[in-house]
């Protein structure tokens, strides 16, 4: 999966220290590429996010895309910001992660990420 011209080479789901909600990033060669999601002040279920559209103007088009989750219609303001929440589908989270990073392990002297 190319972003941006990035090779994203695993997808990462954590819990935030604060109130356990979900925290989902993305590796590239680099490092973290970035964190998609957003925590704010309020317990959510584990399968929920707000999702970061503030710095990742293109997560609502990967999580289309690849079937990870679906707006849920609630979007939440903090700031000058809106972010919308997402019913994640961790399973998918997890095949594509696990794909990923498959194919970055045979393919990483291509540089090139085929998903």
């Amino acid at each position: 999966m190319k972003i941006r011209g990035y090779d994203i080479i695993g997808i990462n789901i954590g819990n935030y220290s604060h109130n356990n909600n979900t925290a989902i990033s993305l590796d590239c060669n680099e490092g973290v590429f970035a964190t998609i999601t957003v925590n704010l002040d309020e317990n959510l279920d584990e399968d929920m996010a707000y999702l970061d559209t503030n710095n990742c103007s293109w997560v609502e088009d990967i999580m289309e895309k690849y079937g990870l989750g679906e707006f849920t219609g609630k979007s939440r303001q903090s700031g000058f910001c809106v972010y919308p929440l997402y019913k994640l589908n961790l399973k998918a989270i997890k095949e594509l992660d696990n794909k990923i990073r498959k194919w970055y392990y045979i393919f990483k002297d291509r540089r090139t990420i085929w998903v």
